[in-house]
């Protein structure tokens, strides 16, 4: 079991820099030309979003020992979640935000958000912030209502704005 352990956590890091590695080509790119015209804005913003939701999951299931404890009472297991992965969604989250500055300092031509990925952004940005208020308000009326359930929507959120659309 401890060789699972150490085969698993080389991955973990291995997948951390090899997918934190994938943020930097277009930071720099944008850095060195100090525009951002050809990046899409629309990514950039349900990015942030998921990476948001994604961190917020990854660090209260490693690091949160009530949570910890709602997640073996539910599911008697192992918690899965490791460094790597809280290591990697803040990076995201870091890198996507630098990028989103990037858009606010260099130049942009006349690119500019679709409603869509606003309405979506809002929608799913409303929807944890209501969906937050009744758990913390309302856990004796709604006792199904958890603050592991929240977590679990957020990283549906994470899931919705990785997958492509039609995939």
């Amino acid at each position: 079991m401890h060789a699972d352990r150490e085969i698993s956590t080389a991955l973990g890091w291995s997948y951390f820099v090899a997918w934190s590695l994938s943020f930097w080509p277009q930071a720099l790119l944008n850095w060195r030309r100090k525009s951002v015209v050809g990046m899409s804005f629309d990514f950039q913003l349900v990015n942030i979003l998921g990476y948001a939701a994604y961190s917020a999951y990854c660090v209260c299931l490693r690091f949160d020992p009530r949570t910890r404890r709602a997640y073996a009472r539910a599911f008697g297991d192992e918690n899965l979640v490791t460094t790597p992965d809280v290591c990697f969604a803040l990076h995201g989250f870091a890198l996507t935000a630098l990028q989103i500055g990037q858009i606010a300092m260099y130049d942009r031509g006349t690119q500019r958000l679709s409603r869509v990925s606003v309405a979506f952004s809002a929608a799913c940005v409303g929807g944890t912030a209501a969906y937050a208020a009744l758990v913390v308000a309302a856990p004796p009326a709604l006792p199904d209502l958890r603050w592991l359930d929240l977590l679990y929507w957020l990283s549906l959120i994470k899931l919705v704005v990785t997958v492509p659309i039609g995939a």
